[in-house]
């Protein structure tokens, strides 16, 4: 799905109402356009990923991301 510069990415629980509130809010920290915002490496997207995973329990939850693909967070 291409979307247009002039507008920011469509909301991941558009797509999947499923996606977790706080696994969206990293989703968009990470697509943020302002650099100082935005996380600022690998590492900050791992920590939060982590930390969520942490936070949501330590049972594994698969989220559909459409044609097959998913994520385990």
């Amino acid at each position: 799905m291409s979307v247009p510069m002039e507008r920011g990415p469509v909301a991941p629980v558009r797509l999947n109402p499923d996606v977790p509130q706080e696994l969206e809010r990293t989703m968009n920290k990470t697509l943020e356009k302002d650099r100082d915002v935005r996380h600022q490496s690998a590492a900050d997207v791992r920590a939060d990923l982590k930390r969520l995973k942490r936070e949501t329990g330590s049972g594994v939850s698969p989220i559909k991301l459409g044609e097959g693909a998913d994520v385990v967070i």
